[in-house]
């Protein structure tokens, strides 16, 4: 496994209450589903566990989208989803594993994504190897790093005057198939120039954007 943000995975600690709830969600048919009658001695426990697991991978991705790096800062709480890599209808065993988990956009999660798994190389052996990024098609938000695939470059001066684009790096295949998988291009915007009348002028300050933005970012 090679972890690609901080804090680690292995930082987050479980607690042998929690591990308790875990282990009682697990014996279920729905491990995530704390408001069954049978979870229901454990229901604060996994709320307050799924809720630790939110913001710890919400610090991982800076606050972002861990697919499509939405900002989340000062976001209310409903527009971010837990995201589960392997869904969890289909994993059940990996509701509560802290590799399989993340925070992610609806857009991303319930729109694009939702229980699919077609980017699983070989779905039928996964669960022996799914901490390894090379089993996956798309970036993988915890075993991949996003910006080793894409840059993503958004600059902000107005309402009118916006840029946003999803550069692939280095001719990326796996930056060109999560690109295409979330449909990166319905969220690039580029209005410099209808702000600017078409002129040649507004290209060349929108790519000029473009290079301070990325030169900030490193």
């Amino acid at each position: 496994m090679s972890d690609a943000y901080s804090p680690k995975l292995s930082s987050f600690i479980i607690s042998q209450l929690e591990q308790d709830a875990i282990d009682a969600a697990l014996k279920t048919d729905a491990p995530w589903d704390h408001d069954s009658v049978t979870l229901r001695p454990y229901k604060e426990t996994l709320i307050s566990l799924k809720k630790r697991i939110r913001e710890f991978h919400l610090i991982r991705h800076n606050q972002t989208c861990c697919y499509c790096s939405m900002n989340f800062h000062g976001e209310f709480s409903y527009v971010i989803d837990r995201e589960h890599i392997l869904p969890k209808g289909d994993f059940s065993t990996l509701s509560y594993a802290i590799g399989n988990l993340a925070a992610a956009c609806k857009r991303c999660n319930m729109k694009i994504k939702k229980a699919d798994v077609s980017f699983v190389i070989d779905i039928e052996t996964i669960l022996e190897d799914y901490e390894n990024p090379q089993r996956y098609q798309i970036i993988h938000p915890n075993f991949d790093k996003f910006s080793d695939h894409i840059e993503k470059t958004e600059v902000i001066f107005s309402k009118e005057k916006k840029l946003v684009r999803y550069n692939v790096k280095n001719e990326s295949e796996k930056g060109i198939s999560h690109r295409k998988y979330f449909e990166f291009s319905e969220l690039e915007v580029n209005n410099f120039d209808v702000a600017q009348g078409g002129s040649e002028s507004s290209q060349e300050f929108a790519e000029l954007v473009t290079v301070l933005a990325q030169r900030f970012a490193q």
